[in-house]
């Protein structure tokens, strides 16, 4: 997120508002890319996440329009996060004339805790806005640091928004703060925070031991509730005993592989501890020759052909809280992609992964798309672009989980969340696989690699 000038002689006073926005810790956290289609004067936003008077905000990708070019002059459009509408809007500028001292219009009023997402120059009588013609507005939140908090049983707040937790005593609540209210915990030792289910609602439901350096986001609920939203480990949660250490009595694994084996699989054959292999035309699962872990491809022999990982039966529900994490390459895709993808369904074949008519959160990629969050609901479904968080044809640690029953959904990309949806998602005591397959749309081969771990577990109740 970077200012990019575009006048000349002058900073315009809404851009300046916007910085001391940033400043104050209020801005875009992720998401919130304006691009024109090119062929009219809609613009399109990706899914946006933020903070604006120190309350967390989110909105979902879509549209916004703008009015037609003046007849004589230009002028300077802004894309804004308007927090008395909870949305994003359109604030049109006034048409000026352009000169030696001012290259550009000037923008218009930017109301008072508003943000802006990307500013749209609007050409004299354009019908049609293009990709040039946006400019990146978005700033971070600046986040301000607060002093040192000493842990204790019940977090004391100060002034600020990021805070150093010292000492290693036992956490189990947070001091009240407005509802909405943002924080940021970096740990300087390794305090347990205690999970409770309304007053310190913790990922997985589960207690959560901290290392140096570990990172935990909470958003305030108002009268001493609080609610993690977000964590970075200084270490990776997905590495296979980070993950093994957090399986304890009240997790049933569903299931585990820690580099496939298998060499040719045959359809049933196993695949580590609860997953199961299934082919059909051409697809295989295969570690021959690699180092890293297997690869899983539908081969050039027949179109339509699909290889899966599943679990034998529909074991993840959401109402118990399931957690899956693979490491893995993806396949580059193209016009010989059909679809590929990993996560929980209701249904065992790939063909599934592109319908809008089966239950499942997943991470998906069809054809030449890019890589999408999904979830569906059994008649739709909602998605969430990853082009910007994951480059088809590199490796990856992705996690697909929900931890709180099944209400809300989240996607993460090396421990960072890219998506989080709580609309179109599966019917909380709908049966689902664990799958990972992929399939062809041509008879050029697809396959994933480096498959070098697949573990996926649940609350036992």
């Amino acid at each position: 997120m970077s200012y990019e000038s575009q006048t000349s002689g002058i900073i315009d006073h809404a851009f300046l508002e916007n910085l001391y926005e940033g400043l104050n810790g209020n801005g875009i956290t992720s998401g919130g890319v304006v691009t024109a289609t090119g062929s009219d004067r809609v613009l399109t936003y990706t899914a946006v996440e933020g903070i604006a008077s120190g309350v967390r905000f989110q909105a979902n990708s879509s549209t916004v329009t703008l009015d037609a070019g003046d007849a004589s002059n230009p002028r300077m459009d802004m894309i804004v996060w308007d927090k008395t509408a909870g949305a994003v809007a359109v604030v049109k500028g006034t048409a000026t004339a352009e000169s030696s001292s001012q290259t550009r219009p000037p923008l218009g009023t930017l109301d008072d805790n508003d943000l802006i997402l990307a500013v749209a120059y609007v050409p004299t009588n354009a019908s049609v806005i293009l990709d040039a013609n946006i400019f990146d507005r978005r700033v971070e939140p600046a986040l301000q640091k607060g002093a040192d908090i000493t842990a204790a049983s019940t977090l004391t707040l100060v002034d600020g928004l990021s805070f150093d937790i010292t000492g290693a005593t036992g956490i189990t609540a947070i001091a009240t703060a407005p509802e909405g209210r943002v924080v940021r915990f970096q740990f300087d030792s390794t305090p347990t925070l205690t999970h409770h289910g309304t007053n310190l609602i913790l990922q997985s439901a589960s207690n959560f031991k901290a290392s140096a350096g570990d990172v935990l986001w909470f958003e305030s609920l108002g009268a001493g509730k609080w609610r993690e939203v977000n964590r970075h480990l200084a270490t990776s949660a997905s590495t296979l005993p980070v993950i093994l250490n957090n399986i304890r009595d009240n997790y049933a694994l569903l299931c585990l592989v820690d580099g496939l084996s298998d060499s040719g699989a045959a359809a049933g054959e196993a695949a580590g501890i609860g997953l199961s292999v299934q082919v059909d035309g051409s697809g295989a699962v295969d570690s021959s020759g690699l180092r890293g872990g297997a690869w899983i491809q539908a081969t050039n022999t027949t179109a339509n052909s699909q290889s899966l990982l599943r679990t034998p039966g529909t074991v993840a529900t959401g109402d118990r809280n399931p957690h899956l994490s693979a490491i893995l390459t993806t396949d580059a895709g193209g016009s010989e992609m059909k679809a590929q993808g990993w996560g929980f369904l209701d249904d065992s074949v790939v063909s599934s992964f592109t319908t809008t008519t089966r239950h499942g959160a997943m991470f998906r990629q069809v054809t030449t798309g890019a890589l999408f969050a999904k979830t569906g609901n059994g008649s739709n479904e909602e998605t969430t672009s990853l082009s910007g968080s994951h480059t088809l044809g590199s490796a990856g640690v992705f996690e697909v989980l929900t931890v709180d029953n099944g209400v809300t959904w989240l996607f993460r990309i090396a421990g960072t969340q890219v998506a989080s949806h709580t609309s179109q998602i599966p019917t909380v005591t709908t049966q689902m696989y664990v799958v990972l397959g992929i399939e062809n749309n041509t008879t050029t081969d697809v396959r994933m690699t480096d498959i070098d771990l697949i573990v996926a577990y649940q609350d036992r109740t």
